[in-house]
């Protein structure tokens, strides 16, 4: 038996490189971003415990993840981010990461 699926379907991705932080933060309250940093050591050992400011780390390689949400703590500007490597990962799978750290923002246009 064939269940009726809903389908979406992306027309294309986009990305806000050129947009306002004003645009850019009106953006993920309307939907998810697509974001990456550089993939160091200290990243992938965060504990989640406040924000993640990065290092001195320097690789070449990038990790993706959703950017879900922003604030300011400790007058530390930030991206919340949903990361993919589960719940066990900083706190149950989400961290705060430096604003300036995350690059590469997208999102699809459906």
């Amino acid at each position: 038996m064939e269940q009726d699926i809903n389908k979406v379907k992306i027309q294309r991705i986009e990305s806000p490189k050129d947009a306002s932080e004003d645009q850019i933060l009106q953006a993920i309250r309307k939907q998810p971003l697509g974001g990456a940093t550089q993939l160091c050591p200290e990243f992938k050992n965060f504990s989640g415990n406040g924000v993640f400011e990065g290092s001195n780390c320097e690789v070449d390689f990038k990790h993706a993840f959703l950017v879900v949400g922003y604030g300011i703590e400790n007058g530390i500007k930030y991206y919340k981010i949903q990361n993919s490597w589960g719940t066990a990962w900083a706190e149950g799978g989400y961290a705060k990461i430096r604003r300036d750290l995350v690059t590469n923002l997208c999102f699809p246009v459906l």
